[in-house]
């Protein structure tokens, strides 16, 4: 992958600050924990799907675990 490919190298000490700077430049706040992690606040910037992939096709709303199993 070339050197000035827009994703971010996640592996390596500076591979969170990499992520974090280009968060940043997106418009999106991070912030640090009390232990020095960077935060994200996912109620603001977070991605919800209308249906979770594991949803889709499903009808009723059946549980896969009870599936096939006499009561």
């Amino acid at each position: 992958m070339p050197k000035d490919a827009s994703v971010q190298e996640q592996r390596g000490p500076s591979g969170a600050t990499s992520q974090a700077a280009a968060l940043r430049r997106e418009g999106v706040e991070v912030g640090r924990g009390s232990l020095g992690e960077f935060t994200v606040d996912f109620a603001t910037y977070g991605w919800f799907p209308e249906e979770l992939p594991s949803q889709l096709g499903e009808e009723g709303g059946n549980d896969s675990d009870s599936e096939g199993v006499d009561a």
